[in-house]
Formats: structure tokens, sequence, C-alpha cells
């Protein structure tokens, strides 16, 4: 059998309809959960307010925008402020008992906006020490929510490494292989046919799961969100890129995608060195779950080069792109020459 027969067999070993029903079945688990859950909001003021005061703002910070807020500041400041003689005045009889109403009335809506607008005017100060960006001002509450919490596909991380380590065991399981093919095959060529296929696997799964995400995004937030620019939200201050929220789901899909592969040549390599499925199980999980949530807490640069804390595609955020890519380049090509190493060393099985 060719080279390329045996990849596309390969592939086709992995996704049997049984592997294709249980990831279709995660994905749909994964959407309905994320249909069904909305995470509580604590935002400590009106949301209504906020929108309302988003809505008028919405665009690039203009002159007329930024004397809005000013105006906006100091006559919330001045109702709130005149409490105390509205009181006296009322206490001694200089104002009426309506004037006295209608005071309190303004005085209950002004601090019920003032939380909201304390919100837009922390991002009025924000936008100012933006160098380089296109700041933005939209309703960003269901935006932010979402993509603070944007990292890894644990359902498909999960799946990729229990199902990738029974694809290394396939035919030792079954001995399918000796079923297409008479002639020996190179144990290394054929570890690196098998790589590639579970990478390939692993390319078009990450494209599905992106897939869900998107759809996930817009019903939640919107299509229109996906264009506004990341800047525009104070959660991503320390994100260097000047990128709109699409920009940024792709570059966090690239750097999941690419660390996929390397957690693909290290399953081969846990493979190798477990001396069964449940000890590889294990492993892998130490290696790649474990690492995936707690990535926040993993000091530098032990974050940069774990497999599990690069597939929450963090170094986006961090502002660490460039060397997540190379950490990624470089645990690939040792990975590969651990396999290759510990092949050598076993006996010949050509």
């Amino acid at each position: 059998m060719s080279t390329r027969g045996l990849f596309f067999y390969e592939l086709k070993k992995l996704c049997e309809g049984k592997v294709l029903l249980i990831f279709i079945c995660l994905m749909a688990l994964k959407l309905a959960t994320l249909l069904i859950y909305s995470p509580p909001q604590d935002n400590g003021f009106n949301t209504e307010f906020y929108r309302e005061y988003s809505d008028i703002l919405y665009g690039e910070p203009t002159a007329e925008k930024e004397r809005y807020i000013l105006d906006e500041q100091e006559r919330l400041a001045n109702i709130i402020s005149r409490k105390e003689e509205i009181d006296a005045l009322y206490n001694s009889d200089k104002i009426t008992l309506d004037e006295y109403i209608a005071y309190n009335e303004e005085y209950s809506a002004a601090i019920s906006q003032q939380s909201a607008f304390q919100k837009i005017y922390d991002k009025y100060e924000y936008f100012k020490t933006l160098d380089d960006k296109t700041p933005w001002y939209y309703y960003d509450l269901d935006t932010a929510g979402f993509l603070t919490g944007y990292g890894a596909d644990i359902l498909f991380v999960l799946f990729l490494t229990v199902f990738g380590l029974r694809f290394w065991d396939f035919d030792r399981l079954s001995g399918c292989l000796l079923s297409v093919t008479s002639q020996p095959i190179d144990k290394i060529k054929l570890s690196a046919i098998r790589a590639a296929a579970l990478m390939t696997f692993a390319l078009v799964g990450s494209l599905l799961s992106f897939g869900a995400d998107i759809f996930m995004f817009c019903q939640r937030c919107g299509a229109w969100a996906l264009n506004v620019p990341l800047c525009g939200m104070a959660e991503f201050a320390t994100c260097g890129y000047d990128l709109t929220v699409l920009g940024y789901m792709l570059s966090v899909l690239f750097i999941r995608t690419v660390w996929s592969l390397a957690m693909c040549v290290m399953l081969c390599l846990v493979h190798r060195l477990a001396v069964n499925m449940y000890a590889s199980v294990a492993i892998s999980a130490a290696l790649i779950l474990l690492p995936m949530m707690f990535s926040s807490q993993l000091p530098e640069p032990i974050g940069t080069i774990l497999i599990g804390s690069q597939l929450t595609g963090s170094a986006i955020a961090l502002t660490k792109l460039p060397q997540s890519l190379i950490a990624a380049a470089v645990t690939i090509i040792l990975l590969a020459a651990a396999i290759r190493l510990i092949k050598n060393k076993l006996p010949s099985q050509r």
C-alpha cells in the first residue's frame, strides 16, 4: 500500500462511525450547554442605563461625545450633591412638597444612572491611554462576558486525548493492519503517518469546534459584535494587538490548533512510554487537562511551554504570540525526536 493510501486508511480508522457519533454528540452537548446556561453577571449597576449610554456614544470617540460625557458627569454630580440642601429647604418650608417630590424623583434617577455612567466614564479615561489602537464605544457586557471565558474547548481536547490514545492502540487491539497489507511496514514511517492522520483529525475538529463557538457567540451577543474592536473592552487592555473580536477569536483558534498538533505528537510519545491505556490517559490528563484548568495560575515561562496552558489560547491576550509559536515548534521537534529515539532503541521491527 502506498504512503498516501495508508494515510487515508489510518484516517478512515480514526473517523469510524462510532467515533464520529461521539464527537457530534459532544459538540451538540457543548452547544446545548452554552445556549441554556448564561453565567450570572453582578455588574453593580443598572445594565439598561449602561446600554442607553452605550447606544448614545456608539462608535469612535469624538469631541461631541467627550462633551456629552463631561456634561453628564457634571449634571449627575450637581443633582446628587444638592440632596442635603434640598432636604434643608423643605424642612424650613422654603420649597413646596411638589418641588421636593420632583427633586427626589430626579435624585433617585441620578443615583441609578451614576453607577452605570461611572463605567462609561472609566472607559472614557481608559480610551485616552490607548496608543495605536481604535477605541470604540458599544454595549460590551455580553461580549466581554463571553470572551473573558473563551479559551480551550475542554470537551474537544478530552475527546482528542482519549480517542487519540485509543487510535495508537487500534491495530494492537484488532490486528486490522494485517488485513490491508502483506508487506512489512517501517514502524517509524507508520507512526509518522498515524501522527499526520491524527493531526488532520485535530485540525478539522478544531474548525468544527470553532464554528460552534461562532454560532454561540452570534446567538448570545449578535453577529454585529464580531466586527467591533477588542480594545473597546478594558478587560483586554493587556492585549497588545489591535484586533476586532472576530480577529481575536481567529487568533485563539490559530494558537489552539498549533498546540493541538503538538498535543497529537505528545500523545504518540505517551503511548510509547506508558505501559497501558489507563496509564496513557492518566499521564495525558496530568500534562494537558490540569495545566489547562489552572493556566491562569502558572508562572512564566512555564505557561508558555506547557501544552495544556497554551491550548487555552491565552497567548493572544497576554501578547505572547511569537513566544507561543516558537515554543510550539520546539515542542513538536523535541517530541518527534524523542519518539524517533525511542523507536531506534527498540529491536528492528521491519
